[in-house]
């Protein structure tokens, strides 16, 4: 996540779809290390709705 922010960091996307909940927490973490806002300067949606993401 961190390298796909720093290569598209002047064209993000609004959104991104993450296969699993423990794998969009994980990219949550690196958008917030680069500075991004969570949902303001990317959303993200994880699939497997686990006790932690709610």
């Amino acid at each position: 996540m961190s390298r796909f922010i720093d290569e598209q960091k002047d064209d993000l996307p609004t959104a991104r779809f993450i296969a699993s909940d423990v794998m969009a927490i994980s990219a949550m973490r690196a958008a917030v290390e680069k500075g991004l806002k969570i949902p303001e300067g990317l959303a993200f949606f994880g699939f497997d709705n686990i006790e932690i993401s709610k």
